[in-house]
């Protein structure tokens, strides 16, 4: 390949080691990325109740999530994690109390009609291919805007090994086409850092629809398989290396 003597200039740095002896050096960046399979998958819903009191929306939210609990333990061991709750008071739309303005009555256009809760919940699996087929059975079974948020690696540091280890290749290889191109012998590494490294997950979302159970409920169908074939994992790393460049 040709060689680019800028190049060269800017990547052989002339340093003193001590005194007046200088050392050659080439320094380079080297890229590696690997791919890796992800083992652990997230969904997230929320579960919604509502009625004339606090009481009473909390009460249909707890038998939304009991009947989502028991749905989920029938396809993972998983347990699913949440504790953002939030109760609000429903008013009359002609009701103009907002949070910049002069607080309101309860009373006349204001009065209050009745009462919203929500929470939000969390799965996560290492049952990757039941992903979406726990999706759709949680939408089935009440949930609100059920999604398959993320795939992951439940423990990035071998693909981050891999990946430095590429990255370090990939530095030597670099710096052996200087040397060749700068007719000079490539010598041992002086200098090696790590320049950082980070994990993208590739995010498909599944979604499923809120729908109410049926009452009586007759014996439930088997939940829908969804297969979902999430793409690997990208893992990448940089490192920044120094060699000496041999008399």
């Amino acid at each position: 390949m040709p060689f680019d003597a800028a190049l060269l200039s800017a990547l052989l740095l002339v340093q003193a080691t001590g005194g007046d002896t200088p050392t050659p050096q080439i320094s380079v960046a080297g890229t590696g990325s690997v791919f890796t399979p992800p083992d652990v998958a997230t969904v997230t819903w929320t579960v919604h109740g509502e009625g004339p009191t606090s009481d009473a929306a909390l009460t249909q939210l707890n038998a939304t999530r009991r009947a989502i609990d028991g749905g989920v333990r029938s396809l993972t061991t998983a347990t699913p994690k949440g504790g953002n709750v939030s109760i609000r008071a429903v008013r009359s739309r002609d009701c103009n109390a907002n949070s910049y303005g002069p607080p309101q009555l309860d009373a006349g256009a204001c009065a209050i009609v009745g009462y919203v809760a929500d929470l939000s919940l969390e799965l996560r699996t290492d049952q990757v291919s039941k992903a979406g087929t726990i999706t759709g059975l949680i939408g089935r079974l009440g949930a609100r805007d059920p999604r398959v948020s993320s795939f992951a690696l439940a423990d990035p540091r071998a693909a981050q090994a891999r990946a430095m280890a590429a990255a370090l290749a990939d530095a030597r290889t670099r710096a052996e086409t200087i040397a060749q191109g700068a007719r000079v012998t490539l010598g041992p590494i002086l200098y090696a850092s790590d320049s950082g490294n980070r994990d993208t997950p590739d995010e498909i979302e599944v979604t499923g629809a809120a729908m109410a159970l049926p009452a009586p409920p007759p014996p439930p169908p088997p939940p829908i398989d969804v297969n979902v074939a999430p793409a690997p994992i990208e893992t990448q790393a940089t490192a920044r290396v120094t060699y000496r460049i041999n008399p």
